[in-house]
């Protein structure tokens, strides 16, 4: 074998050597990205399929249970903010509990607790969630005719609200994030919707969807008639009372004194008339001119 041979055959060996690795770094490459494809899509995926909704109405309380032990210790989030574990938020303070079972008890519900939440397991430090909760939170309003009906503040997690007569959240669309209202009857101030003047057509259900179309809270608004202050009936009833009560004294005066009015008018005429045309007898007449006499006397003396 020549010089040239083995210098063509050195050169074989090499190329072989070198695709051979060039395949197994593909490989390893290929394996790696599989690999990581795999997980990411099982994070994705793992929450939607853990996800437990749990509704309650409005100042009610709620339950969110937990498969861990009772001495493990959990961290409850819902977005940014820790709902419960080491320093929760102050939206949250004193008003959520553990039970023995390691359930999380939120008490005293507000429209904005509705959202999505996670807890996870600190003493293990898994960086997989245990569970996932979406929290419904249900409104029921009365509405007066021609009164303003304000709503209570909506999630933070809020898209759109839905108006709509029926149980579905297909409706009419009435307010949404970036545009605001999109209905004249309404008006939006510091997350809160109002309307103005209440009407019948204004009954119904409003629910609060976020970004996915999940429900949030619904609020049930039902017509009621003006309401009726019971003191002021009870004023009006003692009043017409005191009215009948006057009307049948005064009544009952005019018959008693009219009558007798009449009779002592009627009374001092005659007694009037009679004297006029009584007879003046002798004994008057001797009396008089007696009088007459003495006083004659009297004055022929006082003139002497």
């Amino acid at each position: 074998m020549g010089p040239h041979q083995r210098v063509s055959r050195g050169k074989r060996k090499d190329k072989q050597r070198k695709c051979s690795r060039n395949e197994e770094r593909w490989w390893t490459c290929w394996t790696l990205n599989n690999l990581w494809c795999l997980g990411t899509l099982l994070l994705l995926c793992l929450p939607a399929a853990a996800s437990l909704t749990v509704e309650g109405p409005k100042g009610g309380i709620i339950t969110l249970p937990c498969s861990c032990t009772a001495n493990v210790s959990v961290l409850l989030t819902s977005g940014h903010l820790i709902v419960y574990g080491v320093k929760p938020h102050k939206l949250y303070e004193g008003r959520v509990h553990r039970s023995f079972q390691c359930d999380i008890i939120i008490q005293d519900l507000k429209t904005t607790d509705a959202g999505n939440y996670t807890l996870r397991n600190l003493d293990n430090g898994d960086l997989i969630p245990k569970c996932y909760y979406s929290v419904t939170v249900n409104v029921n309003l009365t509405g007066h005719e021609g009164k303003e009906l304000r709503f209570d503040e909506r999630p933070r997690g809020a898209e759109r609200v839905v108006y709509s007569t029926g149980t579905g959240v297909q409706g009419k669309e009435v307010w949404k994030r970036g545009k605001g209202v999109l209905d004249k009857r309404l008006r939006d101030n510091k997350r809160r919707l109002t309307i103005s003047n209440f009407t019948a057509s204004d009954a119904g259900a409003y629910r609060v969807l976020d970004e996915a179309g999940g429900i949030l809270n619904t609020i049930m608004v039902t017509e009621s008639e003006e309401p009726k202050d019971i003191n002021d009936d009870e004023t009006g009833e003692a009043k017409r009372k005191i009215w009948v009560l006057l009307v049948a004294v005064s009544s009952l005066a005019l018959l008693v004194l009219v009558p007798l009015t009449i009779f002592a008018v009627k009374k001092r005429q005659s007694r009037l008339r009679n004297k006029e045309w009584a007879p003046v007898s002798r004994s008057d007449l001797g009396s008089k001119s007696e009088s007459k006499g003495f006083e004659m006397q009297a004055v022929n003396q006082t003139n002497n």
